[in-house]
């Protein structure tokens, strides 16, 4: 992967207002680049002296109209968007049953 990734056309800092949603935000910030991952968007915020990361599947809200998947942002809000994997490297996994997180997720023959 490069390091000169960028995944939209204008990068950079923009105010939040009351409220802002990630997809508002990243209008904002240009159209996506073809190689943007969406599905795996990092969100890093400083609350109380505490940096909290989270990881945000905003294919939900795009594809599904899923508001949980577009969460409100504040003052001070890092986002980063990876850039997409190659697919060869990824295969999908199904985790159903009694357990703690059930869902699909993308594993790599390394995990």
């Amino acid at each position: 992967m490069s390091n000169d990734f960028r995944a939209v056309s204008d990068p950079g800092s923009y105010p939040v207002g009351n409220p802002n949603r990630l997809s508002e935000l990243l209008l904002l910030a240009g159209h996506p680049q073809p190689a943007a991952d969406f599905s795996r968007v990092r969100i890093f915020d400083l609350t109380q002296e505490k940096l909290t990361s989270r990881i945000i599947n905003l294919e939900r809200f795009l594809l599904e109209a899923d508001l949980s998947a577009n969460p409100y942002l504040s003052s001070g809000t890092l986002i980063y968007i990876p850039q997409i994997r190659p697919r060869e490297e990824l295969f999908g996994v199904n985790v159903t049953g009694q357990v703690i997180h059930p869902g699909s997720y993308e594993a790599t023959s390394k995990t």
